[in-house]
């Protein structure tokens, strides 16, 4: 985003400063997962267009401006929620706004600078529009939903697999035509032609370097299909670091979802109340988890199944008297469901391994799904609570599920602040010292020092034993001083006064260690 403001608009490649004194990038501060070189250029594997949109409120605002469209995007994104809850039974506008708003990972990634909330959004007003085209079957929503769908993909590219999901949607209107189907997805084409355009210009490839980078990694037909069992254990069923625990508290869930079982009206009430238990049982085993983690971050690699940080959910995983007679398909809760089930169902299929990983809240790979299951949430629990013999006890058992969601979001608002507090901390620091060449020893310290990045030339070192590598090439090219920004102390020779930040979380510790060169 910087370095689009540095070349005027001109270069959508990033102006690595170090690259005077490394042609070859030896030393490149942006490997894979966060970087790919082309044709001797530095391309971030992150949207253009979302770099490009949040250039603007970022020259206005400074680093608050990196909020702007995230924020933006989560108020878009609930008045969405608002008008699927319309569709619904009981129409639970209040109550579904509240639940994804709060009692997803929406709120997370709504105030962290990522293009997850402007797709989803768009993902969202998509639905809606197929819903529309559902009770109403013009031509009109359908353009509006490939439109909005089309746009999400310029954010993210996973939400290619989106589209088979929502054309099935399409094709299940009765009776069944070719030509809405044909006409959705020729609009996506055409939308999608300016992104297809960009990227071939770019990088030589209609679908752009990130795709195509997943995609020579996969290791051939038979490794990615020895790796399903696994992406499906990273997407749904991470909950605990101890195996029994976690599917303990995921499993359900995970059955649920793809069963999705129809309640008959005498036996709602008593189904209803298990799922609360069983969602309450859920959240303070994942929870527990946290808490008693050693280190929290890292935890998050164990904890971020779809699940995992939104018990709630478990609401939406069933058929209630609304779809208890026409059949799933012909109702908006049934399309949804159809929409979420075939959408996780294609990601699991297509997704490599290596993309399922990481250290997030909640698991923001199917993020797009938070929003339409939270909507079906609110819809079960309002019939519940309206319907139910003992409405107190029934709605004493759904706020205490709503509340443990709850909870575990504004656990990581915590998360996440000390998060951003160490990286500032750290970006001053190392601004305000003298050396203007960084070594960095780690792969993330690139990343924690991010806002430097054009003020300093920051280079990357594996190891420590190619630092002296790197000390050799920048004494050639003049330089005196190095800042050696580290994970661990250096082993190398007697060092001077070493300056040490810890993040308080047990994730992160860092050296700074200022290296003179000699004459």
């Amino acid at each position: 985003m910087k370095g689009l403001i540095l070349t005027g608009y001109r270069d959508f490649s990033i102006p690595w400063p170090g690259r005077e004194l490394d042609p070859a990038y030896l030393f490149n501060p942006l490997p894979r997962p966060f970087g790919e070189l082309f044709e001797g250029k530095l391309f971030g594997f992150y949207s253009h267009p979302f770099a490009f949109l949040s250039s603007f409120p970022y020259r206005l605002l400074g680093t608050r401006g990196l909020y702007v469209i995230p924020l933006v995007s989560a108020f878009f994104l609930l008045a969405a929620v608002r008008s699927l809850a319309d569709l619904l039974p009981g129409r639970p506008r209040s109550l579904a706004t509240g639940i994804v708003g709060l009692c997803t990972p929406v709120w997370f990634y709504s105030v962290d600078f990522w293009e997850h909330l402007p797709a989803d959004c768009l993902v969202a007003w998509s639905v809606v529009a197929v819903l529309k085209y559902h009770a109403r079957p013009t031509y009109r929503p359908l353009a509006l939903g490939a439109l909005f769908l089309g746009f999400s993909v310029y954010f993210r590219d996973n939400l290619y697999l989106f589209a088979p999901p929502l054309m099935a949607a399409v094709a299940a209107a009765r009776p069944f035509r070719w030509r809405p189907v044909l006409f959705f997805g020729a609009i996506l084409a055409v939308t999608l032609a300016p992104l297809w355009a960009f990227n071939w210009i770019q990088f030589r490839h209609p679908l752009g370097l990130r795709l195509v980078s997943a995609a020579s990694a996969g290791g051939g037909w038979a490794h990615h299909l020895g790796d399903r069992p696994e992406v499906l254990n990273q997407l749904l069923l991470n909950g605990h670091g101890n195996m029994i625990l976690s599917l303990i508290a995921t499993l359900p869930f995970a059955v649920l979802f793809f069963v999705s079982p129809r309640v008959a009206p005498q036996r709602r009430d008593a189904a209803m109340r298990t799922l609360a238990v069983v969602g309450l049982a859920s959240g303070v085993i994942v929870a527990s988890g946290h808490l008693l983690a050693e280190r929290p971050i890292w935890w998050l690699m164990k904890a971020n199944g779809l699940f995992a940080a939104s018990p709630v959910l478990i609401f939406g995983l069933v058929r209630g008297r609304e779809e208890g007679s026409r059949g799933q398909s012909n109702t908006a809760g049934g399309l949804i469901r159809l929409i979420v089930v075939s959408y996780v169902g294609v990601y699991v299929l297509a997704s490599p391994l290596a993309n399922t990983a990481g250290v997030h809240w909640g698991c923001r790979l199917l993020l797009s799904v938070y929003p339409l299951l939270g909507v079906l949430a609110a819809a079960e629990i309002s019939q519940w609570c309206a319907g139910a013999a003992r409405r107190t006890v029934a709605t004493v058992l759904a706020a205490a599920v709503i509340v443990v969601s709850l909870l575990a979001q504004v656990y990581s608002q915590k998360l996440l602040y000390e998060r951003k507090s160490f990286s500032a901390a750290l970006s001053r620091l190392v601004a305000e010292r003298p050396e203007q060449v960084v070594a960095a020893l780690g792969w993330f310290v690139p990343q924690e020092i991010g806002t430097v990045f054009y003020d300093k030339k920051v280079f990357l070192v594996n190891r420590e034993e190619h630092l002296h590598h790197l000390l050799t090439l920048m004494h050639g090219h003049g330089v005196r001083e190095v800042l050696v920004v580290s994970a661990e102390p250096l082993r190398m020779g007697p060092s001077p006064a070493t300056r040490v930040l810890k993040d308080g979380l047990n994730f992160i510790s860092v050296c700074l260690t200022p290296l003179k060169l000699g004459p």
